[in-house]
């Protein structure tokens, strides 16, 4: 095996020891357990703690990339844009081992206690999602599709806000009501204040 691939492999373990234990649970010793691998053998991927933990922050904002981010940039119309982002960010937080629990949420919350600068790595690399959806937001509005965007900003920050909702809710005791509820404040949020 190519020594990206064994890499592969265990940012693949890392990500799901912290779905099933956040990053309390990742540590090079019990990722050595899970993987067979011996810890010089991590070592010789990551370098260390801190280097494992950059590693799988980038990996799971790779994943969120792939499955949330990219697939909207496909689209052209600018509405269709945000309102596919908000479709497949509530399909990743409900999706077991890939968005639920989100490792991206994950990150930012356990960023204090990330080994070394991961925790600002962290911080940096959940802070470019809000300006993002700023950025749709304000096209939409300049394509005169989303009129009611007056502040860009704020509706990103409510955007972020309905998304990091559904991910705590989603861990409740009715997860499917409270996607239900996500999407229909997508919809309230994306068809603006009432006449």
């Amino acid at each position: 095996m190519s020594a990206m691939a064994t890499r592969e492999r265990i940012l693949d373990a890392a990500l799901q020891s912290l779905a099933e234990g956040g990053f309390e649970a990742l540590t090079i010793g019990r990722l050595a357990a899970r993987t067979g691998l011996s810890k010089s053998g991590l070592f010789a991927h990551f370098g260390g703690q801190e280097a494992l933990h950059c590693a799988v922050v980038d990996a799971a904002a790779k994943r969120f990339q792939d499955a949330v981010t990219a697939p909207a940039l496909t689209r052209r119309d600018p509405v269709e844009r945000i309102e596919t982002l908000a479709g497949r960010w509530l399909d990743w937080l409900s999706t077991p081992g890939l968005g639920k629990p989100c490792p991206m949420v994950q990150c930012a919350v356990s960023a204090p206690g990330l080994a070394g600068g991961a925790g600002a790595h962290a911080i940096a690399i959940r802070a470019r999602f809000r300006p993002f959806v700023a950025r749709l937001a304000r096209q939409a509005a300049a394509a005169g599709r989303l009129a009611h965007i007056t502040d860009p900003d704020q509706f990103a920050f409510e955007f972020e806000a309905i998304g990091l909702g559904a991910a705590f809710a989603g861990q409740g005791q009715d997860p499917g009501a409270d996607l239900m509820r996500a999407r229909q404040a997508f919809r309230t949020l994306l068809s603006g204040p009432p006449s």
